[in-house]
Parts: C-alpha cells; sequence; structure tokens
C-alpha cells in the first residue's frame, strides 16, 4: 500500500467526521435581574438576540435561557443537555452575558488568589449574610 492510499483514507476519515459535526449554541443573558438580589440591570439580552440571529445565518443549532429561565439549576440543566446532545467533533459555542464576582473558594483548588470565578444567575444574591445568603446559587468556575 502506497502513501497515497493512506493520505487518502486519513483525509476521507477526517472529512467525515467534519460532514457529520454538528454546530450548537448555549446563550445564557440576565439583563433584568430580581429588584431584591442587588443586581443592576444591564442590557446583556441585547447581545443574546444579536448572537443568536448571527449563529443561527452560520447553521447553529441555538439552545437560549434569559432571564428568570437562567437560574442555576436551569443553567446546569441546558449544560447537561448540550453535553448529552453533542460528541467529540462537533462545533460548540457557549456564551455567558450576565454579571459575574469573585468570591471566596470553598474547595482550596485556587492556590494564586483563593477566588473562584462565579457567573451570576437570575437567582443569585448579591449581598453574603452568614445564614442567609452565602452563594449558594451562584455558579462557580468548578462547575463548568
Amino acid at each position: 500500500m502506497t502513501k497515497k492510499f493512506y493520505f487518502t483514507v486519513a483525509l476521507s476519515l477526517f472529512l467525515s467526521i467534519y460532514v457529520n459535526a454538528k454546530k450548537v449554541a448555549f446563550l445564557v443573558g440576565i439583563g433584568n435581574y430580581p429588584a431584591s438580589s442587588g443586581w443592576q440591570r444591564i442590557s446583556s439580552t441585547n447581545d443574546i438576540d444579536l448572537l443568536k440571529t448571527l449563529l443561527i445565518a452560520k447553521g447553529f443549532k441555538v439552545n437560549v435561557l434569559v432571564n428568570a429561565q437562567a437560574t442555576k439549576a436551569g443553567i446546569e440543566t441546558g449544560l447537561k443537555k448540550l453535553i448529552n446532545s453533542t460528541s467529540t467533533g462537533d462545533e460548540i459555542i457557549i456564551h455567558f452575558s450576565c454579571h459575574g464576582q469573585q468570591m471566596q473558594d470553598d474547595n482550596k483548588d485556587e492556590t494564586d488568589d483563593g477566588l473562584d470565578e462565579a457567573i451570576i444567575p437570575y437567582d443569585a444574591q448579591r449581598i453574603y449574610e452568614k445564614g442567609i445568603y452565602e452563594g449558594e446559587n451562584h455558579f462557580r468556575d468548578d462547575l463548568l
């Protein structure tokens, strides 16, 4: 067998994987947090509208969570569905437009600065109060 044969087989395998690849996007936008949360309103849903239009035009299947849909549980469920519906070779875009915050590391894996980075879901509070809200609805970097 020649080098040309092996190249042709390798190219065929590559193209068959690429042609069958899915294009999937998961977009999260939170701009209208509840007033009781302490978070200011931001224009995140505008980002989602623009990205969704662009990605659909590029052939992506787009899943979107906005505002009240984008709770911590909603985001976790959306990411699990994404994982279960995709495979190696698929094109995946994950985008968050929302508040973010650093918070005390809770499992000692942040050796550089002792802080976790967190995405702020719709149901997360801004103010920590011992025994009332201690960051349980923040979407920590460890979850990703």
